[in-house]
């Protein structure tokens, strides 16, 4: 990879890695469902206007914004908002990959083998570890969440895989606009003080969201589409590796995370795990395939789509 090509891909774990402290920050006004679908309503009003319709059908979009705009994205910040600290949902966000791994046996007939199987269960030890923590004991319901994310995440993968190559700006726009309504929804039964919190916000809360909808999510794919245009995913998949500690570095540095050491275990035990199967299979760490200019066959065989956690 070329040393522009690498940083461009820097930029875009960073981006990603702050998505958790985006979303800290943001949480501490809004309740995580109505800010997620704040979230997609930007994403929604950016890339709608001129994206076109999605080359899948509306069914399957509304299905994917139930598994990926619901529960990973939705589930994935109300686990933070209901009490679990940024270090835990980093380690716990990794699983998306040995969940599909397991829906990819069931639904795809894809054979794990002894090196993906091994992955699997050690990235499972990684998580039965960080659930005897105190953060995760006296906060069971936002662990259950997190789990509920990497859960949804690991699904929408392989059904992705399943509908072949994905215009992607059409499908993120019209999966935000289905997935902020059900949200909204959501919200409207299980949380309160959404029009309090409007009312209160502030620069803070402005950018958390701006930047959970344009750099998290329009911005960071952005990139990291234009370096799928150059690379494999063989070549480019593995360096994700380098997400997580990207994140914890974020953490620390701008909310001052615990990371204790029964944390590192556990996030030295899943990211083995998560490893093994990501330098095993590199496609397992993406979601399906994605179609955003005219490519080579040969390209396209080989090109998968988002983060799991973004």
């Amino acid at each position: 990879m070329r040393p522009f090509h690498f940083l461009l891909l820097l930029i875009t774990l960073t981006l990603w890695g702050g998505y958790y402290v985006a979303g800290k920050y943001a949480l501490e006004l809004f309740p995580p469902f109505f800010l997620t679908a704040l979230r997609f309503i930007v994403v929604a009003a950016v890339l709608l206007p001129w994206c076109g319709l999605p080359n899948i059908s509306m069914k399957r979009v509304a299905l994917l914004s139930v598994l990926l705009g619901v529960f990973n994205f939705g589930f994935g910040l109300a686990g933070m908002g209901w009490g679990i600290n940024v270090a835990t949902a980093i380690v716990v966000g990794q699983l998306g990959v040995p969940f599909s791994c397991m829906f990819g046996s069931i639904l795809l007939k894809d054979k794990l083998g002894p090196w993906r199987s091994s992955g699997l269960v050690i990235a499972m030890m990684g998580a039965v570890f960080i659930a005897g923590t105190p953060n995760v004991a006296n906060n069971y319901a936002g662990f259950i969440a997190l789990l509920s994310a990497s859960v949804g995440w690991g699904l929408a993968n392989i059904l992705m895989k399943q509908y072949g190559e994905v215009k992607i700006w059409p499908f993120l726009g019209w999966m935000a606009l289905m997935a902020a309504g059900q949200l909204l929804v959501l919200s409207a039964i299980f949380e309160t003080g959404q029009i309090a919190a409007m009312q209160k916000i502030q620069w803070r809360e402005v950018v958390g969201v701006l930047y959970l909808a344009l750099g998290a999510t329009i911005g960071a794919y952005a990139i990291w589409y234009y370096l799928l245009f150059r690379y494999l995913a063989s070549q480019i998949t593995p360096y994700t590796m380098l997400g997580p500690f990207i994140a914890f570095g974020l953490g620390k540095l701008f909310l001052d995370s615990p990371i204790t050491p029964q944390v590192m275990i556990s996030a030295a035990i899943t990211l083995i795990g998560v490893g093994i199967i990501v330098m095993r299979r590199p496609r397992l760490a993406m979601l399906g395939k994605v179609r955003a200019r005219k490519l080579s066959q040969t390209v396209r065989d080989d090109l998968p789509s988002i983060d799991p956690n973004a």
